[in-house]
């Protein structure tokens, strides 16, 4: 999937273990909720995060929400989109 981002926010992140679609097999996983400017919020399971390790430092030390600050939803709660 692509889209246009011009910010992301990482709201919450953590690790677990799912099962594989395809296989069955328990899998590894970072788990991810971000909300990209202009988009919904996203949640991401991250089957190979070493992949990432360079962005998501950067990502983190920017996020306002993991450094303490506070989650403002983009569409007040009852509005539609």
């Amino acid at each position: 999937m692509k889209m246009p981002v011009t910010d992301c926010e990482v709201l919450s992140l953590d690790t677990g273990v799912i099962d594989c679609p395809t296989t069955g097999e328990k899998v590894p996983v970072l788990f991810m909720t971000v909300r990209i400017t202009g988009q919904g919020i996203v949640n991401l399971a991250i089957r190979n995060p070493r992949r990432l390790k360079h962005d998501v430092p950067l990502v983190i030390r920017r996020s306002t929400v993991l450094n303490g600050g506070k989650f403002v939803p983009e569409h007040p709660e009852g509005e539609s989109e």
